[in-house]
């Protein structure tokens, strides 16, 4: 079961990593406004993404790859918190999505919790 969990974290991230190329402008809309050449983060973040994935796939590296994407989706996470705390329009979506973002960083630690 634990490597069917890590293996399903695995290609989450590659499938967000490869959203990155396919739907540039939504990301770039997510790069907050103090981060520079959001084009540029956008394209690091999703080749970082499918590469912590593809890690987090292969038994071999799956331990460092599962560490990697809990510390990759808890960064995640204090930008959605500090938009949050940021913003009065767009509340509740906000609010959702860094929901959603700490239940995928739950997923992450309970992996990292169980061992590989």
């Amino acid at each position: 079961m634990h490597a069917i969990a890590a293996t399903a974290l695995g290609g989450f991230l590659i499938a967000i990593g490869v959203s990155h190329f396919l739907a540039p402008a939504y990301h770039r809309s997510l790069v907050p406004a103090a981060l520079p050449r959001p084009d540029l983060l956008v394209v690091a973040s999703g080749i970082v993404e499918i590469a912590i994935g593809a890690v987090t796939i292969v038994p071999m590296t799956r331990t460092f790859g599962m560490w990697m994407a809990l510390a990759l989706l808890s960064s995640y996470l204090v930008l959605w918190l500090a938009r949050l705390f940021r913003t009065d329009a767009g509340r509740a979506a906000t609010a959702a999505a860094a929901g959603v973002n700490a239940a995928y960083v739950t997923w992450a630690a309970l992996l990292v919790s169980t061992g590989s």
